[in-house]
């Protein structure tokens, strides 16, 4: 899983999770396009996950914060390390 630090430029868009110092999920996301930098965090330390989804466009970005939105617990489980 790669890692970003605010203020990196983010290689491929798509939906990021904010994760704290140990690794955990904050609760916190973030949408960045494909080259932009990514945003200061909520706190310091913290840092952004890809969530394992690319987005192009508006359709798939919909269908992305529905696939969160159904499977969040997974996803906090299996950044957690519990799978």
């Amino acid at each position: 899983m790669k890692i970003y630090r605010p203020g990196q430029i983010a290689s491929e868009g798509g939906l990021y999770l904010v994760v704290d110092r140990r690794g955990r999920l904050t609760g916190s996301k973030r949408l960045v396009a494909e080259g932009n930098r990514f945003p200061p965090t909520p706190a310091r330390g913290h840092k952004y996950v890809l969530l394992g989804m690319r987005f192009s466009g508006n359709a798939a970005l919909q269908s992305h914060r529905e696939l969160y939105d159904a499977h969040a617990e997974d996803f906090h489980r299996e950044a957690a390390g519990n799978r």
